[in-house]
């Protein structure tokens, strides 16, 4: 599956600061990067057979100014052993999340790892979108990669979030298109799709769901 999106550090770093996550700082080049405080752990989730695209963030977060306040940590999502109870910042999950088999322990093992105020950050297709359904049903292309996939709709991802503890989520739409799955002709119609669904605020038009969601600072659990 090939995703249209921006390189991974660059749209986490973009939704990082969307979401209220943080400030903005002038870099010496005199670019905008998102503001840290001096001390930042996020662990990375991604499936284990896509390490170009974790290889293509680690590379960009060293070039970052960010590279001196960050320490990152990859483990096994479902249950984050090697990680201690409330010493994360940030969760990060890119293209993944529909491919975990049990998402309420993925889920509970990032609230569990999270610090009160954390923060879990995850990238996934929308299940609402179009060419999900009906289009790609209707002309028979398939859009399950492996036999557990499995895509949430917004509001079946905030259900899950609220029974695993987070208090407060956001959402929003992103531009995804599965190019890989589809003709060129079928792409490039779903690229016309998209660019209505910016304008007319219909994310059934867009193919990826961004959630943040915050673990409240008044948390007891874990």
């Amino acid at each position: 599956m090939r995703f249209e999106r921006r390189p991974p550090a660059k749209l986490v770093f973009r939704s990082v600061h969307y979401f209220g996550m943080t400030g903005v700082e002038k870099t010496p080049r005199g670019r905008s990067e998102p503001l840290l405080p001096s001390k930042f752990r996020c662990v990375v989730t991604t499936p284990s057979y896509n390490t170009s695209d974790l290889r293509s963030f680690f590379d960009q977060c060293a070039s970052s100014s960010w590279r001196a306040k960050l320490t990152f940590e990859v483990d096994d999502a479902e249950g984050l052993q090697k990680i201690a109870n409330r010493s994360i910042d940030l969760a990060i999950c890119i293209g993944a999340f529909e491919h975990m088999v049990d998402k309420r322990a993925v889920l509970s093992s990032i609230y569990r790892v999270l610090k009160c105020s954390g923060r879990f950050f995850c990238l996934t297709p929308n299940a609402d979108y179009v060419w999900y359904r009906p289009i790609a049903p209707l002309l028979g292309f398939a859009t399950k990669h492996l036999s557990s996939d499995r895509r949430l709709t917004h509001d079946e991802f905030a259900a899950l979030l609220g029974e695993t503890g987070f208090g407060r989520t956001r959402s929003a739409p992103w531009k995804f298109i599965p190019r890989g799955d589809m003709p060129v002709v079928l792409a490039s119609l779903l690229n016309v799709f998209d660019a209505m669904g910016r304008l007319a605020r219909l994310d059934s038009l867009r193919g990826g769901l961004s959630v943040c969601a915050w673990k409240q600072a008044t948390a007891l659990r874990n």
